[in-house]
């Protein structure tokens, strides 16, 4: 029989005067319990890491807070159940693997990024200017998406915990001002107007009397409340109830890869690399020991110190260890997932074999030390090796690079100086 209420376990056992007679079925005490609805909390946050106040380990460390029985996150079904998450995000991997080493079911309630925008949806982009060619418009826009998004990460990036800040009453009320008054994407609403529908039916048909986690970009956690707030099947409970984390949950679940994950977030990361005075460079500082000692056996440690060495400008030092990477790599892959592979305009370089990668940040930073000869030669080299392995990958959306070829031809033809306009004419070509 089922759990019954207290109204009816007192009526029965508190000696009110109940006769035997009077007592009801348990067909009738079944009928009185209501189902107990879904408790949903939404985790708001941002999809790129940022060092000390945000990585794996605070995702994890959530995760275990919350204790979900079900996590949604800002994905299609149809990909989640495929292994690669649409759109490709951090916390989406990060949810996916906890699922499997727990048991937890991860399923995906974005709307379907594949399509156009909805019909009538009004464009948040200003008009474009006259002469103004639609790549050149385009160039603009991801310029200054990219400042705008470094000035977010400087601000956030030595905080103490990042999640916290995210979630708290006022950030919410000025992200929610901000995406008032420019919105996201094209759709926006009705995007959100779909995940809540699907959020919904997972309350009411997967979670009753669970908890549902559920973890999409800031600018969406207020506008899914909104929707969800009226919802008989579920309850919205506030994520601050776990927030914020302690340092010891957080170290708990510090995994080794976790500073590859955060180096290449950082250091290989587009938005960051066109303005690197917003890089976490303090945090990056004080990794650098861990780096040297894992870097004394382990290639693809020595690749990320290199890596760090270039945008701190010891280049020397970066050429040298980089020299030693592209010898003793063999035929290694990168331990962790790379989003550049899928023509994502963040990442570079495209490319999962370590030597490969390698060499194409040792010519970078043989450019960079104005070594162009000896760069020219390095950018040789890959182009042959890979002629010679007859891999290749077909180019993204808008011809983007999803391989070496791409970068390296540009970089054959122009020295690397690391300049905004260079990633732009490269991701967005003519």
């Amino acid at each position: 029989m089922r759990k019954i209420n207290a109204f009816v376990f007192l009526a029965l056992f508190a000696g009110v005067g109940v006769c035997a007679q009077d007592q009801p079925t348990e067909t009738a005490l079944v009928s009185q319990v209501t189902p107990k609805p879904c408790e949903v909390t939404i985790l708001g946050l941002v999809h790129e890491y940022t060092g000390r106040s945000y990585g794996p380990a605070h995702l994890r460390a959530i995760y275990e807070a919350v204790h979900p029985s079900i996590i949604a996150i800002e994905a299609t079904a149809s990909s989640v159940k495929s292994g690669m998450p649409i759109p490709p995000l951090n916390e989406n991997f990060e949810a996916i693997d906890y699922g499997r080493r727990t048991g937890t079911r991860v399923t995906g309630v974005d709307w379907d990024w594949e399509g156009p925008p909805p019909a009538g949806a009004p464009d948040p982009k200003p008009p474009r200017a006259a002469g103004i060619s639609e790549k050149q418009a385009r160039r603009l826009e991801f310029s200054h998406a990219w400042l705008s998004i470094d000035n977010q990460k400087a601000r956030l990036a030595d905080i103490p915990d990042e999640l916290a800040y995210l979630n708290n009453p006022v950030t919410l009320a000025v992200t929610r001002s901000q995406v008032q008054h420019h919105s996201p994407y094209p759709g926006f609403d009705v995007a959100n107007d779909t995940i809540a529908k699907n959020i919904r039916t997972i309350a009411r048909e997967q979670c009753v009397g669970g908890r549902l986690l559920v973890t999409f970009g800031g600018a969406h956690k207020s506008e899914l409340e909104d929707r969800l707030s009226s919802a008989p099947e579920l309850h919205i409970r506030p994520i601050t109830d776990w927030l914020p984390l302690s340092p010891a949950a957080v170290a708990a679940q510090t995994q080794p890869a976790d500073l590859w994950k955060i180096m290449q977030m950082t250091t290989e990361n587009l938005e960051m690399l066109v303005s690197p005075a917003d890089m976490p460079f303090e945090w990056l500082r004080e990794q650098a020991g861990e780096m040297e000692q894992r870097a004394r056996s382990d290639p693809e440690a020595k690749y990320y110190l290199a890596r760090w060495l270039t945008v701190s400008g010891e280049w020397d030092r970066a050429a040298k260890l980089l020299s030693e990477v592209q010898q003793d790599a063999e035929d290694r892959k990168l331990s962790i997932y790379n989003p550049a592979t899928i023509g994502t305009a963040w990442f570079f370089p495209p490319e999962i074999k370590l030597k490969w990668r390698a060499l194409f940040a040792l010519g970078l930073v043989q450019d960079l030390a104005g070594h162009r000869q000896e760069a020219i030669t390095t950018y040789q080299t890959i182009k042959a090796e890979i002629d010679k392995s007859g891999v290749t990958a077909p180019p993204g959306p808008g011809g983007r690079p999803r391989d070496l070829r791409g970068w390296v031809d540009h970089f054959l033809a122009e020295p690397y100086t690391g300049h905004p306009d260079q990633y732009l004419r490269i991701l967005i070509p003519d």
